[in-house]
């Protein structure tokens, strides 16, 4: 039965044997946890209003303002009619049952999406600490990693986080094998140093130093920073002022950010600092290609890597430089310890904050495009936010977590448990994939960057190749495979179809009107902003200022149900310079393949959300969905897929037959020459229990009516 409660007194619960106290809580979170006349399979729930939660809040209940703090962070504001209800959720493993979760829901809500989840974290036996633990008895026995409770200091300036970043670079140093087996990689394929370097082992003043590129590399040791581009600072090297700091540069007139990373390179031992801003002529375009072309080499042979994580935040102020004071976010995020008991359980446990895990992948520096390739290719990395985070080939920890987290060794995300390095991705194999499988694997790495790359800003959109020129060098290698403007050649069918990250439809029945799908979906994305020329063929999604997705990314079915209707017979793109990853100017495909005129028809479509049928256009809609694109367009068919348990004739409502390739439009004046101005992938066949399928507004799409699959014709054109 629910238990209304409206007490928002203070409750203290017992101490451990260790003096250490539990966390002050209100009067209903206390029922919640100690009811010592109810067993542990009891599922009791303490039911409160919104301003109860609130004055709890403020009499300073810990578990509330965490309940509260998530709530408004995933879920928005609270009701002032809304019922909450609080639940401790209990785990039964190896015979044995025990609290691992505290939610809170709206009255009658219990689904994921829904809750808000606070982990409870058990006390191990043996050390009488806070430990997570990971592997399985059968596998290697159980293994525990040690976590820190309470954050040590109260500012990242302090001298215990100094100690902290030391530990784990030597660390990674001495233990890591991947870490410093890629390094040494880098430094025998790498001829060249970046072409300056900040000397920072004076005191008082740095000093702009021409690297000697005959030296060994080690001579050099120096550390990057990764931070996000403050134009209003004025604070970068250009031709009128390169003499000067050559001789020095006043370590007091640098930006924040800048004067702190010298520090933590003295700190560190590190005699040399390389920063884009300071590094590179802005204002001569010959330094800039040249040394924009080196970017990957220079992260990759850094000896560590400086992330300006809270100085990139949108609250931080220009005066906010690599170190923070974290009063509040220690009193947010520290562990709580608390007593549950029952009248089968009684034992202490610590409340985990989930921001005290990574945030590093959501946080602004992370939506820079530039930093993907700077985080990928830097051998070891130290983020500077409210807490440190460590990311190396072999350890991604934070300061709540210096050992790293067990999710680490069980299969996650890039960049949550696993780290987010290139060796990582390229020489990560734990599917067990083999031949042509492991290639494709590959190929599939690198559309998931591009996913990534796409969602992120770039000040300059002439920079979208350049940004990724570092990744693509590194791919290359690796595949043995030639780079044309942002796509691979031996990949080339599956990733010429890419389409611009904006449904169409919308669908009326969940209330989501197009302005509002629109906004929800396309950020900040103008129609001048998606149509930006950069010098890339239109087939390529560098041509196009948008966010991108790929049709084959998201489609679950077995490459060997896929059959190519295309054939590309050249393809070639003009480089802007000497490096083929750089920026291009134009290129070309010819290819053949059947092509169908489009019909008149209307251009919004509303399908029910499972449909399988789908046109992108790369100019994006209007407000009430209709394609930008105007005048005649044609289906150039790419691929068919079929799958063999029903055939063309009968598909399944889940797994339907499907048609997928560009939709392209000529070019005024020539033959035969066409732009690329969307992709598609369309049904075609009947279904199974059709009568369950909602029907397309407007009729299916009848560029396919007798078109077979197994006999067709081609017809050569070229797309620019």
């Amino acid at each position: 039965m629910p238990i209304m409660s409206s007490d928002s007194t203070l409750v203290t619960q017992r101490a451990l044997s260790n003096h250490e106290r539990c966390a002050a809580i209100c009067a209903h979170c206390y029922s919640l946890l100690e009811r010592p006349d109810e067993a542990a399979a009891d599922s009791t729930i303490v039911v409160c209003d919104r301003m109860t939660i609130y004055k709890s809040v403020q009499s300073g209940c810990r578990i509330c303002q965490r309940f509260l703090e998530h709530w408004l962070y995933f879920r928005g504001s609270i009701s002032n009619t809304c019922l909450l209800q609080k639940r401790v959720l209990w785990l039964t493993e190896n015979n044995a049952t025990r609290p691992c979760t505290l939610t809170l829901s709206m009255l009658g809500e219990q689904t994921d999406t829904d809750e808000i989840f606070l982990g409870l974290m058990p006390i191990h036996k043996e050390s009488g600490r806070a430990v997570q633990e990971f592997g399985q008895e059968e596998y290697g026995g159980i293994h525990t990693l040690p976590i820190v409770t309470a954050l040590p200091c109260r500012s990242t300036r302090d001298q215990k986080c100094m100690e902290r970043i030391q530990a784990w670079t030597k660390l990674c140093l001495r233990k890591h094998r991947d870490c410093n087996t890629r390094a040494n990689m880098s430094r025998k394929s790498a001829d060249y140093l970046p072409a300056r370097l900040l000397s920072v082992d004076s005191r008082y003043q740095l000093q702009l130093i021409e690297t000697n590129k005959s030296a060994h590399l080690e001579k050099y040791r120096y550390a990057t920073l990764t931070h996000r581009w403050q134009q209003s600072t004025g604070f970068k090297l250009l031709r009128s002022n390169l003499n000067l700091w050559t001789r020095r540069i006043a370590i007091l007139s640098l930006p924040p950010v800048f004067r702190d990373a010298v520090r933590l390179c003295r700190s560190l031992d590190i005699p040399y600092l390389w920063i884009d801003a300071l590094c590179i002529v802005q204002d001569d375009t010959t330094d800039k290609a040249r040394e924009i072309s080196r970017m990957g080499h220079i992260y990759e042979n850094a000896y560590l890597n400086i992330g300006a994580t809270a100085a990139a935040q949108v609250d931080a102020r220009r005066s906010d430089g690599l170190f923070v004071d974290r009063h509040k976010f220690a009193e947010s995020n520290d562990f709580l310890l608390l007593q549950v008991r029952r009248s089968d359980y009684n034992d202490h446990h610590y409340l985990q904050q989930t921001t005290a895990g990574s945030r590093l992948n959501y946080s602004n520096l992370m939506s820079r495009g530039w930093v993907i390739q700077e985080r990928l290719l830097s051998p070891r990395s130290v983020y500077c936010g409210q807490q440190l985070e460590w990311e190396c080939c072999e350890l991604l920890a934070r300061e709540y977590y210096p050992d790293g987290e067990a999710s680490q060794f069980n299969y996650s995300y890039w960049g949550h448990g696993r780290p987010f390095k290139m060796r990582c991705m390229l020489k990560d194999n734990s599917l067990g994939y083999t031949g042509g499988d492991l290639l494709a694997k590959k190929y599939e790495t690198w559309i998931y960057l591009i996913w990534m790359f796409r969602r992120c800003d770039l000040t300059y959109p002439s920079d979208c190749l350049p940004a990724l020129s570092g990744l693509a060098k590194n791919f290359s290698r690796e595949m043995d495979d030639e780079y044309l403007a942002g796509l691979w050649r031996k990949d080339l069918f599956r990733e010429l179809l890419w389409y611009h990250d904006l449904n169409p439809r919308y669908n009326t029945s969940m209330g989501t009107s197009p302005e509002e799908y629109r906004g929800r979906c396309c950020h900040s994305e103008t129609v001048e902003q998606t149509l930006t020329p950069r010098g890339a063929p239109t087939w390529s999604w560098a041509s196009k200022n948008i966010r991108v997705n790929f049709i084959f990314f998201g489609l679950s079915f077995p490459l060997s149900e896929v059959r190519r209707t295309c054939v590309v017979e050249d393809v070639a793109v003009d480089l802007v310079g000497s490096d083929p990853t750089g920026n291009v100017t134009g290129g070309y495909i010819r290819l053949k393949a059947p092509m169908r005129t489009t019909k008149q028809r209307m251009h919004r479509w509303r399908y029910h959300r499972a449909a399988p049928g789908y046109e992108w256009y790369d100019e994006g809609y209007d407000a009430s969905g209709h394609r930008r694109a105007g005048g005649t367009c044609h289906l150039l068919m790419g691929f068919t897929i079929k799958h063999e348990e029903g055939g063309p004739e009968r598909q399944s409502l889940d797994r339907p037959a499907r048609y997928l390739g560009l939709i392209i439009k000529a070019v005024g004046g020539e033959p035969d020459v066409y732009q690329r101005i969307g992709a598609f992938c369309h049904p075609y066949g009947t279904w199974e229990s059709k009568q369950h399928w909602p029907e397309p507004e407007f009729g299916e799409c009848a560029e396919f009516e007798g078109f077979d699959p197994n006999n067709y014709q081609r017809h050569t054109i070229t797309i620019i």
